[in-house]
């Protein structure tokens, strides 16, 4: 009877521990955070800093598209810049949260990318998923189980069609230009989120997703984009 007894107490205690153990294990863990209060010493040249970096350089002939002003990082694609401005920081974690407040200032709307720079033998230049924002939906994108996997232009039509359909996922949702929302996206394991002003609004499950590494964030922006208050969680 004695035995009995203590082998239950010791099934409960495992099970307390395992559980601990499991919450313990999806606790978020905040590794960055920008609230852009800082000066530039000049406005010729973007001087961005905090590890974000830009492709300026190279698509706009280091004409300043990324520019700070009061705790705003306000991106802007110039007449001479090539397709659009990406703006990126690095992550390196598989399940992530990325957290800010952003306002459009145009109706073009903005792209929120996740890529892994060492896996571009599986997708075209690394991207692994996309949150993409229009003045009227939301789109979420399986990059790299769909239209950007190298594979892609190897199927026949149908088989595109049908992989496209499968990698994304649209809900209607009407943006105000010039209003600040609040952007949570989250990322774990196949499922992408996109939240808005804390409610959720779109999910995709998709395999690429589920990509062993993100190893950067970035904006992709063909117009205007205001962001202020970005953080980056693991999960």
């Amino acid at each position: 009877m004695q035995l009995t007894i203590v082998f239950r107490v010791l099934v409960i205690f495992t099970g307390i521990l395992f559980c601990q153990s499991i919450f313990a294990q999806v606790e978020p863990t905040k590794f960055f955070e920008d609230k852009f209060e800082r000066n530039e010493s000049q406005e010729l040249t973007e001087e961005i800093g905090q590890g974000w970096f830009s492709n300026s350089a190279n698509r706009a002939g280091g004409y300043k598209q990324v520019d700070l002003n009061k705790g705003v990082l306000h991106i802007q694609k110039k007449p001479k810049g090539k397709y659009a401005v990406n703006l990126k920081h690095a992550l390196n974690v598989k399940d992530a949260r990325i957290q800010f407040n952003f306002e459009f200032a145009s109706k073009k709307g903005a792209r929120f990318n996740f890529y892994d720079t060492q896996a571009k033998d599986k997708a075209i230049s690394g991207h692994v998923c996309q949150v993409r924002l229009d003045k009227n939906k939301i789109i979420l994108l399986d990059q790299m189980g769909g239209k950007f996997n190298v594979g892609f232009n190897n199927l026949d039509k149908q088989a595109q069609k049908k992989l496209l359909a499968e990698t994304t996922a649209s809900v209607p949702y009407q943006f105000v230009i010039g209003q600040w929302y609040e952007m949570i996206i989250e990322i774990q394991d196949s499922q992408l989120t996109a939240f808005i002003n804390g409610e959720k609004i779109a999910t995709l499950e998709s395999i690429g997703i589920n990509h062993t590494n993100k190893t950067e964030f970035g904006f992709s922006v063909v117009d205007e984009l205001k962001i202020k208050d970005i953080s980056f969680w693991q999960l």
